[in-house]
């Protein structure tokens, strides 16, 4: 069982398979320039990928197709979505009982103070800016696997 190690540890309520990222991204463009940065800088992460919230928490449930996947050990989410927006996902995440002490990581390609200090009041666990280019994904994988490896300590 992995433990959070953020103000105070706690145990996660539920099992999740340590080495896999969910990511949600809505580029599917966006997306294979970091399945092939991670799978280049970040070789032990499995990624999951869903363009859409809805989708997301499908997944995280394990409903319909999803039903046999691993769930995520981090939620890798883009602020920027169709239909539900990143900011409402994250709510409804960290008010959910059984999804809450799951870390999600924010990526975004907004500067807006109040975006970030949002997403921070919400829970996610950092707040990232979102790549640009294939080399900015590569030092993304990096930095993610780094956050993977102290919430293992």
């Amino acid at each position: 069982m992995l433990k959070l190690k953020e103000n105070k540890e706690r145990e996660w309520n539920y099992m999740a398979k340590e080495n896999k990222l969910l990511v949600i991204e809505d580029s599917k463009e966006d997306f294979e320039i970091m399945l092939r940065a991670f799978r280049e800088g970040a070789t032990s992460l499995e990624l999951a990928h869903v363009t859409t919230g809805d989708k997301a928490f499908e997944y995280l449930e394990q409903k319909g197709e999803f039903h046999s996947e691993d769930k995520p050990a981090i939620v890798l989410l883009d602020l920027s979505l169709p239909g539900m927006s990143g900011l409402e996902f994250l709510q409804l995440i960290k008010s959910n009982f059984d999804f809450k002490d799951i870390p999600v990581i924010v990526f975004t390609g907004s500067q807006s103070k109040q975006d970030i200090q949002e997403c921070k009041s919400l829970g996610a666990y950092r707040v990232l800016e979102k790549p640009k280019n294939y080399w900015d994904f590569k030092e993304m994988a990096k930095k993610i696997s780094e956050l993977i490896k102290d919430l293992k300590r």
